[in-house]
Order: C-alpha cells, then sequence, then structure tokens
C-alpha cells in the first residue's frame, strides 16, 4: 500500500503540473497589432525577428503606407503581391505574417475562408467613403441618392452588409486560442490506480491473515512459534505471528 501511494503520489504530481503549465500556457496563433502604427510595424527592423507584412504596389493603402510611414514603405517593398487573392494565400502559407489591405475587403475575405484560418486584427487607420460617378446632371442622381436613404432608414443596407459579408466561416468554428481548463477526467486515471492499489492491498491482507490462520492450525505445536512464509516466490515476504502478535 506504501508503493502505491508513493505511485500515485508521483503521477498526479506529475499530471497536475504538465496539465498546469499547458493551461498557463497560451497558444498565440497570430500576431495581435494595435493597428497600422504599431511600432512593430512602423520600425520593423527593430524587432527580431522581423515580420513579414506587405501590401498591393500602387494601391490606395500603399500610397498612405508610403505618406506617413517612410520606414514602413521601404521595407513593405520586398513583401509586396501583385493581388489580394496572392496575398492571402502568402498569409495562409505563412509566407507572410500580416497582409494589408481595404478593410471591407479583408473583412470579406475572412469571412469566406471555410477553414477559418485569417482573422483580421487592430483597429482601422482611416475610415473614407465610397462614390458612385453619375454623368453631369443625369436623372438618376437624385432617384438614388432617395432609394439609399430609404435603405439606410429601414434598415436594409445593415442586412445588405450582414448578407454579403457573412461567409462560410462561423466564430463556432474558429481554431482554439487557449488551452481548456483543468478538469477531473484529466485525473481520473491516477485515481483509478489508487483504487486499484487499495483493493489489491486489501485483498493481500485478508489472504495474509488467513494464511496466518491457517499455518497455526495445520503446522505442527513446535512450529507454530515460528515465522510463516508467504508467497515466497514472489516477495520473499515473511511474516512472523510472534511479531503480529497473532
Amino acid at each position: 500500500m506504501t508503493h502505491m501511494w508513493a505511485m500515485f503520489a508521483v503521477v498526479f504530481l506529475a499530471i497536475y503540473t504538465a496539465n498546469l503549465a499547458a493551461f498557463m500556457i497560451t497558444r498565440e496563433e497570430f500576431h495581435e497589432f494595435s493597428g497600422i502604427d504599431d511600432p512593430r510595424l512602423v520600425k520593423p527592423w527593430s524587432h527580431k525577428p522581423m515580420f513579414k507584412f506587405g501590401s498591393i504596389p500602387w494601391s490606395h493603402t500603399e500610397s498612405t503606407i508610403a505618406k506617413y510611414f517612410k520606414e514602413m514603405h521601404s521595407y513593405i517593398k520586398n513583401f509586396s503581391k501583385s493581388s489580394v487573392q496572392k496575398g492571402i494565400e502568402a498569409v495562409i502559407h505563412g509566407q507572410l505574417d500580416a497582409f494589408f489591405y481595404d478593410g471591407t475587403v479583408l473583412d470579406y475575405l475572412v469571412a469566406q475562408d471555410e477553414d477559418c484560418r485569417l482573422l483580421t486584427v487592430g483597429s482601422w487607420y482611416a475610415m473614407t467613403g465610397y462614390g458612385l460617378a453619375f454623368a453631369r446632371n443625369s436623372k438618376y442622381v437624385d432617384m438614388f441618392n432617395k432609394r439609399i436613404l430609404e435603405y439606410q432608414e429601414n434598415g436594409d443596407l445593415e442586412r445588405l452588409r450582414r448578407y454579403w459579408m457573412t461567409g462560410t466561416c462561423k466564430p463556432e468554428k474558429e481554431v482554439q486560442k487557449r488551452s481548456d481548463p483543468l478538469a477531473l477526467e484529466q485525473f481520473l486515471s491516477v485515481f483509478y490506480l489508487l483504487i486499484v492499489g487499495i483493493v489489491f492491498s486489501g485483498m493481500l491482507l485478508i489472504f495474509e491473515i488467513l494464511y496466518i490462520e491457517y499455518s497455526k492450525h495445520h503446522q505442527p505445536s513446535h512450529e507454530k512459534r515460528g515465522c510463516h512464509a508467504l508467497l515466497n516466490l514472489v516477495s520473499k515476504l515473511v511474516i512472523c505471528s510472534d511479531f503480529f502478535k497473532l
């Protein structure tokens, strides 16, 4: 029983330590940037290892970076992609750590990712509007503005946004970012070991008592004060009747 308890204590401590370490360590599977003005992006050479991120040449995003973040612009030239789709594929395959582009487009592509491998992080740097061009003095301008205002008031614009911006990726499908908390099921095996040890020790003790009682009644009188050998071939355990006062 002493050996079983010692084994239980060692195994329990090992399992608890391993699960506690797994629970406390967060599995960071993405880089949490505050935005395009994150210090790790503004000064990419100051961080080791350097993050690999890029954008599309001659786009509005790149022109904004070139205007306000000179050092970053010279860095992302090495990782520029010719199209948004190639930039997304580079992030999926680990060729890039991040890809910069229009937030609405990226939100749409993230929602369309079936495996939920993509994630948009950080805050929007600037918000600009979109416009449709009509011919001068076109009769459709007032009609278009009126219908847009109606859609905005009755909620149709929001419904359209949800319909087109929501894809196959669902929040519950996202890859788990943290380890599960410790649960009793993770320790059941070691408790099973302890229970088996207790039962086995109890059965062995009962067998020892029965064996000694049997030996006392079937051995000659001159041998009753001697020691009785139990399971001698297995454990060499010697039980002395005088020692146990039996």
